[in-house]
């Protein structure tokens, strides 16, 4: 699969998701949480405009854990997604981003929203070396909870990289959450998503990777 050149205006959007923000808690990644249905209300972000080839039915399939989320809606800056367990989620067309909203009837381990907010170096690039920040906001419903989290993030090089879905062009993104939690995540700007995201723990990394992908026809 060969990559194109990928613009973001706005933020960055990854899956990337944990839950310690600006407190000790039991550490959760976003992209690993469920979303509720995908109707923003008041006080909640719609941030990042991209290029992203991302299409209605596009389904992604993830290890550790097993999951598989397809897109059920694009609009207005905002990507909807559900899950094979009945949950759903909803991100920016950035999907290197936490999501904007989380929850539904697969789990009642958690839901609620975030609020992105950028610094002055949006909009940016996906080129080698570009430094950039963005703060979350998270408000948690189940279980009660708002807490804070500073993302400060560089992009690295793009290379040919073997997931088990196959192999892709991605492009490196490193983040330091808080100054305490590493995440790297391999971006694919062809699917308009990350391929593998390795979080450095205190047991070592943990690793999840796509393994298999369909692209929705036209």
């Amino acid at each position: 699969m060969k990559a194109r050149p990928l613009k973001i205006f706005g933020f960055l959007s990854v899956v990337l998701f944990l839950a310690s923000c600006s407190h000790e808690k039991p550490f959760v990644d976003p992209q690993f949480i469920y979303a509720q249905p995908p109707s923003l209300g008041a006080g909640s972000s719609a941030t990042g405009e991209t290029d992203s080839p991302l299409r209605l039915g596009d389904t992604f399939s993830f290890n550790n854990p097993q999951q598989q989320w397809t897109v059920t809606g694009i609009d207005a800056g905002k990507v909807s997604w559900r899950n094979n367990a009945g949950d759903y989620l909803q991100t920016t067309m950035s999907t290197l981003l936490p999501p904007i909203r989380w929850g539904g009837s697969g789990t009642d381990l958690a839901s609620g929203w975030s609020r992105l907010e950028h610094s002055e170096s949006f909009p940016i690039e996906l080129s080698k070396g570009y430094k950039f920040s963005f703060t979350e906001k998270r408000h948690s419903v189940r279980p009660p909870d708002i807490t804070t989290a500073v993302w400060d993030c560089a992009v690295g090089g793009t290379s040919l990289i073997l997931v088990p879905a196959g192999k892709v062009e991605a492009t490196e993104v490193i983040c330091d959450r808080n100054g305490r939690e590493k995440i790297m995540l391999n971006y694919a700007q062809s699917l308009g998503h990350y391929v593998r995201q390795v979080i450095a723990t205190d047991n070592g990394p943990v690793v999840r990777e796509l393994v298999a992908y369909a692209r929705a026809k036209k």
